[in-house]
């Protein structure tokens, strides 16, 4: 169990795991550090040697690793004046199965998030969990592209501009994070949102996503929305699809509380949406473009759903009908819920509806539960619990990654010819782009070239039907 003191000794210690390892880090500042091209079988976990006093970095890179541990460790990074709003704290390229448990990451800490830049970057990855930490004045604290298999639990969020931006994300499961007080810009242009889920103008969409347990928290007189999932091609019917909301509650003034356009399959259940009162319009479920949804016992102010963009398949049931601060109907919201509506909750145990109100009969809204914001499990235990859930979603993935030319860019499961079913030999074909590179393997064995020489073959990836697994192959000629 290696003790380390600064960067090098850190990049030198991981590069030269090549068993199971723990690396102690000294409290002390590391700076920038890049960890690169290790994919393993085993486990390489970095911690700091003292929780009380934790190893800190300005910024973290992993590109083309898998299988690491990052726990108890502090980020802070304030933007230098040659970088941009969307330069990460820390950065996830190319990897798989990464998981961070107990971090701390900032911005400049100056009392503004207006000048600070993105806490994560992850792209093109698999399999990363986030869990247990602490974000505050940063842009965007997550920046999601082009990644399967995510778990974001158990965080706590303040004084930032956006918690999630998203966009071709599946398999995701985003509960118990505590998201409060955020700081929008609305001078920059801000299409300020908790979560935002988009499809970009390439990218594509997103699919078999999950919203649960979630408490967000705005100040009075700001707007922020809940969750933003919107594909900005659904005119030409590129949908989001597999989308569920359940037991979140929400504070705050925005339409956007829960808004889907252009989204297949949703499930809309037990949300909580109470409007500060802000402004005009009222916080609501918004639906567009949407084919198939249940929207089930929530408590809310309002269901609009587009009459220019008509929806198809809404089953509404059960919910209830709180105050509408713009039209102004609606039950009372004290004759529903126990709390002030203020924003200044401390006891989230509280949120749920009255004893004996019309919600609590028909068993609607938010129901308080355990470890919002502060997962109480040990690391471990987290991790164990979220990898399960990881390796169910792996079995429903064809996720597959590729470094044809040992540059960092990886393909993508959208270059296979086919990938056939485990059968004797699993069979799989690769197609570099040009037409003329085909392999064919038996998993386990090295491939039999059939046609052109490539340089470098990173990383294989890919489900056999049982599973994900990972297959390092270098330095073939």
């Amino acid at each position: 169990m290696p003790t380390v003191y600064n960067a090098t000794q850190l990049v030198a210690a991981f590069n030269a795991a090549k068993t199971p390892t723990t690396i102690l880090l000294a409290p002390g500042n590391y700076g920038d550090v890049a960890l690169r091209y290790d994919y393993n079988n085993y486990t390489t976990i970095l911690k700091s040697l003292n929780i009380n006093n934790q190893a800190t970095f300005d910024s973290i890179t992993f590109s083309n690793v898998s299988n690491v541990q990052i726990q108890d460790i502090t980020i802070s990074h304030a933007l230098l004046p040659s970088e941009s709003l969307w330069t990460p704290a820390i950065s996830v390229q190319n990897s798989s199965d990464i998981y961070f448990v107990g971090l701390d990451v900032h911005g400049s800490l100056n009392g503004t998030s207006f000048d600070d830049g993105n806490g994560f970057t992850i792209t093109n990855s698999r399999n990363i969990a986030i869990l247990d930490s602490k974000f505050s004045e940063l842009n965007n604290v997550l920046s999601i592209n082009s990644t399967t298999g995510l778990v974001i639990a158990g965080d706590t969020v303040t004084a930032s501009r956006t918690f999630l931006v998203g966009v071709d994300v599946h398999n995701g499961l985003f509960e118990l994070n505590y998201l409060h007080d955020m700081m929008p810009n609305y001078g920059a242009g801000d299409h300020p949102d908790f979560f935002q889920i988009a499809t970009g103008s390439v990218a594509g969409p997103s699919s078999d996503l999950t919203f649960r347990s979630n408490v967000m928290l705005e100040k009075m007189g700001d707007y922020i929305g809940g969750f933003y999932i919107q594909s900005e091609q659904f005119a030409e019917g590129v949908h989001h699809s597999n989308i569920v909301i359940d037991n979140n509650y929400f504070f705050g003034n925005y339409r956007h509380a829960v808004s889907l356009t252009g989204v297949d399959n949703a499930t809309i259940t037990n949300n909580t949406i109470v409007d500060n009162g802000s402004v005009n319009p009222s916080a609501a479920i918004y639906l567009k473009d949407v084919d198939g949804a249940v929207i089930d016992r929530n408590i809310e102010p309002l269901i609009v759903e587009n009459r220019l963009y008509a929806n198809s398949g809404v089953t509404i049931t059960n919910n209830v009908d709180i105050w509408d601060p713009q039209f102004k109907i609606g039950v009372a919201v004290s004759s529903v819920l126990n709390v002030p509506v203020d924003g200044a909750v401390v006891n989230l145990s509280s949120l749920g509806a009255k004893a004996g109100s019309i919600a609590a009969t028909l068993g609607a809204g938010y129901k308080p539960v355990a470890q919002v914001g502060n997962l109480t499990t040990s690391e471990s235990a987290s991790i164990v619990k979220y990898k399960a859930v990881l390796t169910e979603y792996a079995k429903t993935s064809t996720a597959a990654a590729f470094d044809l030319a040992d540059d960092g860019n990886l393909f993508t499961d959208s270059n296979f010819a086919s990938v056939a079913d485990r059968g004797s030999p699993l069979a799989l074909q690769l197609d570099s782009g040009a037409g003329n590179t085909v392999f064919s393997t038996t998993f386990g064995d090295a491939f039999a070239r059939t046609s052109d020489t490539i340089s470098h073959f990173e990383m294989m990836t890919f489900n056999d039907g049982n599973g994900l697994y990972d297959q390092p192959l270098t330095n073939i000629a």
